[in-house]
């Protein structure tokens, strides 16, 4: 018995696109990638003839024949925090443009997770792994040698361990930014809730919180400030017991936007007025800040610029260029949330 054979037609190529511009495979592939000037005139030619034929460049031989992968792994604590969604557009949009796919790995705040994420990551073809990471310990037991696994660029937490580059906000002056606005409040006494120990940015802004709150009169008490916990219930569960074991809080700075909102919620709950009774900062500047009520007060981060900077340090990286960690800087938002006394 015969069988029937079924034909798929052969999806235009180079050769194709070259035929219909009149120009040569090199290029169109000139045209392509970039590497080579072409004149206006020949390179409307070639997207003209892209866009008729419905060429779509064949990712996997391009790797193939440059030797290097076109994958990404970007791993992240918390897909449901918007900071990190805000992350992920970012490194997204600059991954667009270098034609390179993004491998998406979430945590879920789960370190055996996270570290079971980036073992695999690395253990696979791909071209780098960016990693906005909330264990402090995770680059511990990377393989030796940069050689060994693709390089890792850190987002957001510049933990210790062996990664090829860092891209983070200026948490310290994130910290004096919040104390500065607090005591132009008239605030004396004030708190500090979701600041996971070990984690380097929520060292840095502590300690600077503190530093100038000590210069600019508002005293911190070290019962005040709640630093072991990462998940938001928990933080606001040690929120509800400053409340009630240290007298006279009026501020509270929060570790991240989610945590702020969820706790000027809890402080109504407990009868206490926003910004009336505790003025409430929070850090990221989530787009959902400017829509609660009161809109919240917080330091603003750029979310989507250091995803963008991180791939610019992967390809960086790749390319053998030279590459300097990169510290963004961050701006203090006033809203509803805090006012004068």
């Amino acid at each position: 018995m015969s069988r029937m054979s079924t034909v798929h037609p052969r999806k235009p190529g180079l050769k194709e696109v070259a035929a219909l511009a009149g120009v040569s495979t090199a290029t169109v592939s000139y045209v392509l990638s970039g590497k080579r000037a072409v004149s206006a005139a020949t390179a409307r030619r070639v997207h003209a003839a892209i866009e008729e034929l419905g060429y779509r460049p064949n990712r996997s031989a391009a790797a193939l024949r440059s030797g290097r992968s076109s994958t990404i792994v970007l791993l992240i604590p918390d897909v449901t925090n918007p900071f990190y969604t805000e992350l992920v557009v970012g490194v997204e949009e600059r991954a667009a443009d270098h034609d390179l796919t993004v491998v998406l790995r979430n945590a879920n705040l789960d370190p055996s997770r996270e570290h079971a994420y980036l073992a695999d990551a690395l253990s696979l073809d791909v071209a780098a792994v960016l990693c906005a990471p909330f264990t402090p310990a995770l680059l511990t037991d990377l393989p030796a040698g940069p050689g060994a696994r693709p390089p890792v660029v850190l987002l957001d937490e510049a933990i210790d361990g062996d990664a090829a580059a860092r891209v983070s906000s200026d948490n310290v002056r994130g910290g004096e930014l919040v104390a500065e606005h607090f005591a132009s409040l008239g605030c004396a006494r004030a708190a500090v809730v979701g600041a996971p120990e070990g984690m380097p940015t929520s060292v840095e802004r502590i300690d600077a919180f503190r530093r100038r709150a000590a210069e600019l009169g508002i005293e911190v008490p070290e019962r005040a400030v709640a630093r072991a916990v990462r998940r938001t219930g928990d933080a606001i569960a040690q929120a509800s017991a400053i409340i009630d074991d240290v007298a006279g809080i009026d501020a509270f700075f929060a570790g991240d936007d989610l945590l702020a909102i969820t706790l000027v919620r809890e402080l109504r709950r407990r009868g206490l007025a926003v910004p009336d009774d505790v003025a409430v900062c929070g850090f990221d500047d989530i787009p959902w800040a400017a829509l609660v009520t009161p809109a919240l007060s917080t330091v603003r981060q750029r979310a989507r610029e250091m995803g963008r900077r991180g791939v610019d340090s992967a390809m960086a990286l790749l390319e053998g260029r030279e590459v300097e960690d990169v510290t963004l800087p961050v701006e203090l938002v006033v809203r509803d949330s805090t006012a004068p006394r």
